[in-house]
């Protein structure tokens, strides 16, 4: 009878262990999931600092082969900030903003940087800014001086290099109406930013307007003949703010996502904002664009870079004002055939969320 009560209890045992390993556990919560809006947060939604997360969320990632557009990548590789909000970045290079956008609405990208000049797609609607980035004064119209040419009126019926739909571009047209020129003034190449470096220093073109490394390569290779006849900051009515995108359609998928991702942002430009955080970067960007370092500097121009606090303070003033000053250029320069609300693109919600976020975890 013993023998029998033991194997009568050990089979019971067996079933219990049995039922409770084929019991369902609950899923582990995704940080990833977001609330299913455009416009808002939540309205319960509150700054919390993050949590390590169970698993980086791997999200395909546009940056720009040159300083503005790959310093706050590198700085939040080389400090871990992409992984404390917890993102894995797959990377892609490009040279222009209209071929990344092109790239983000068919799907192949999630987030970007950009800078002025492809602002004009999300006035359109392809893309929303998620942040603001800085200003900067990196574009330049640039001749030979051995050429002859000493002003902007002087291209009247000369060769001009080029990148179609970027900054550089909306530069290029407002210099021209300054001089009393149009485009059927001169003749425009519509040229990679690779390529208008060994244009300008084989003499292929008799001007570029361009930016970041191409614009200091080439100041660099034509040394004391180098002269600039316009850039950025020669247009009182021009401001040139680079920004970070996604799509509509992902933000609304993805809007906590989104918030941190924009908060990895924010911490990354509070690092480069010190100077004597700059030898550092200049140093990292060079090593991952492999170029040299006096290129890489020669090539930083950046202003108005804001840490949380100063972002979220100057989100209804400043900001805002920036984008309706680059809205009035595109007008200027017929970008774009009428104005819209800047809250229609620009993302104000989630740079006041992300803030918030980056505020929080410092506490």
């Amino acid at each position: 009878m013993k023998k029998l009560l033991a194997v009568l209890t050990a089979i019971v045992l067996l079933c219990c262990g049995l039922l409770s390993a084929c019991t369902p556990k609950p899923a582990p919560a995704d940080p990833t999931v977001a609330p299913a809006t455009v416009t808002d947060a939540p309205a319960t939604a509150t700054a919390e600092p993050t949590k390590e997360p169970v698993e980086l969320k791997n999200v395909k990632v546009a940056y720009h082969t040159n300083w503005g557009g790959a310093a706050i990548v590198v700085i939040g590789q080389q400090l871990g900030i992409w992984e404390k909000y917890g993102f894995d970045l797959d990377l892609y290079g490009f040279t222009s903003g209209p071929v990344e956008i092109a790239s983000m609405v068919s799907g192949e990208l999630d987030y970007g940087f950009v800078g002025h000049g492809a602002h004009t797609l999300a006035i359109q609607g392809k893309v929303d800014v998620i942040t603001y980035e800085k200003m900067g004064d990196d574009e330049a119209l640039i001749v030979n001086a051995d050429s002859g040419l000493s002003t902007i009126a002087d291209l009247k019926g000369k060769t001009i290099g080029t990148t179609r739909g970027t900054s550089a571009e909306t530069v290029l047209l407002l210099a021209l109406k300054q001089a009393g020129l149009t485009e059927d003034d001169v003749a425009i190449a519509d040229m990679d930013v690779s390529a208008l470096t060994v244009a300008m220093t084989t003499g292929k073109v008799d001007a570029v307007c361009t930016y970041g490394s191409a614009r200091a390569t080439i100041c660099n290779k034509l040394g004391s003949k180098a002269l600039v006849l316009a850039r950025t900051s020669s247009f009182d009515t021009l401001t040139s703010p680079s920004s970070w995108i996604a799509t509509p359609k992902y933000i609304t998928r993805n809007y906590d996502e989104v918030v941190r991702f924009v908060a990895a942002i924010i911490e990354c430009l509070e690092y480069l904002k010190p100077e004597e955080n700059r030898d550092q970067v200049y140093q990292w960007v060079a090593d991952f664009l492999e170029q040299d370092y006096e290129t890489v500097k020669g090539a930083a121009s950046d202003l108005l870079i804001f840490t949380a606090e100063e972002m979220l303070a100057e989100l209804d003033g400043k900001i805002a004002e920036l984008y309706k000053n680059q809205q009035a250029s595109f007008l200027a320069s017929e970008k774009i055939s009428a104005a819209v609300d800047v809250s229609e693109y620009v993302r104000f919600d989630i740079m006041k969320a992300a803030c918030e976020l980056v505020i929080a975890n410092r506490g």
